[in-house]
């Protein structure tokens, strides 16, 4: 934002000025936050809000690991803290939008914390090393319960590590390989 001075007939207007906005463009396929939470994606010349299964599938599709997720989260939660920081040097005058920062700030911060529960949720990263999901392969087969044949709907889940699973199985598939590398907690 610049304040330009107004000037009519070759003279500087005093206490008036032109304010010069400069609204970067957005990128495609990037998501927007309002502050009250929103979500808003652009493609091509239209934007659409993101909500819910919508929110989840595009976050899934646009970033191929939760690390990349976590970066582009961190890059935002960076940009809040800097913001922070100006407002901090601003003094009094910057109180309300100080607290306003720290609040979207906590905001952020719950929703990632969110998001990553959601991760580890719907199995999308690996429950030992947090490596991303790999492959995800549905399918029937025919087991046997009580003496008695019938057709379940099963699911093999591996991850990047090479940790897998199956859901008629007790034990994985097989193990993930970064185990030993990860720091007990």
């Amino acid at each position: 934002i610049n304040l330009r001075p107004l000037i009519s007939v070759g003279t500087e207007m005093e206490d008036k000025f032109v304010i010069d906005i400069s609204v970067p463009s957005g990128k495609p396929n990037e998501m927007y936050f309002t502050h009250g939470g929103d979500t808003w994606v652009r493609h091509g010349t239209s934007t659409f809000a993101l909500k819910g299964h919508q929110l989840f599938v595009h976050i899934c599709t646009r970033y191929s690991s939760a690390d990349d997720l976590l970066r582009v989260v961190g890059q935002r939660a960076h940009a809040a803290m800097e913001e922070i920081r100006r407002l901090e040097k601003d003094g009094e005058r910057s109180e309300a939008e100080l607290a306003k920062k720290q609040g979207e700030l906590l905001a952020l911060r719950e929703s990632v914390s969110s998001t990553w529960q959601l991760l580890k949720e719907t199995d999308l990263i690996c429950p030992i090393c947090e490596s991303p999901l790999a492959i995800r392969h549905s399918f029937t087969d025919s087991i046997s319960i009580g003496g008695k044949d019938i057709d379940a709907d099963l699911e093999y889940i591996q991850y990047e590590c090479g940790y897998a699973t199956r859901d008629d199985r007790d034990q994985p598939v097989s193990l993930c390989s970064k185990q030993s590398q990860v720091p007990t907690k």
